[in-house]
């Protein structure tokens, strides 16, 4: 008699590697791209939300930023009148894409230094949200106090 190499452990191993084998030949005809599609394409939505959610915000950050340095500038040079400070601030406020009217725009003097407040609304454009936000950055800066000799 002749011995037969079929023992059932070599029959399992051989059924094994071809079980592998064809998962293998099943990623290679491209079965496993949707998952990856699908994956690209919710990350894609996710940041495009997260962009949209994110932009009013940052435009405040920068207009805040910007009311700031133009407050410090007023008190620095307080000759200009308030019609010049506007309009810089008009300027400011497009250089953050944002549409200002000059009567959402507050300039208080005072001995004391300068206040500017500014107020505008923004939305928040979805395809299934929609959301609407308001807006007030307030700017006080003090005028430097002259040194006293004693």
């Amino acid at each position: 008699m002749e011995k037969s190499n079929d023992s059932p452990l070599v029959v399992l191993k051989s059924y094994r590697k071809i079980k592998y084998y064809n998962k293998e030949l099943w990623r290679q005809k491209g079965a496993g791209a949707i998952g990856c599609i699908v994956f690209v394409i919710i990350f894609l939505v996710v940041l495009y939300a997260i962009f949209q959610f994110s932009r009013p915000y940052i435009k405040r950050s920068m207009m805040g930023s910007k009311l700031s340095n133009l407050a410090e500038w007023t008190v620095e040079n307080p000759h200009y009148d308030d019609e010049f400070i506007i309009k810089a601030i008009l300027n400011a406020a497009k250089e953050v894409s944002l549409d200002l009217n000059p009567e959402n725009i507050s300039l208080e003097r005072t001995q004391e230094g300068v206040s500017i407040s500014v107020y505008w609304e923004d939305d928040i454009n979805l395809p299934a949200y929609h959301k609407h936000l308001e807006f007030e950055v307030e700017i006080t800066k003090q005028a430097p106090r002259e040194k006293t000799s004693g």
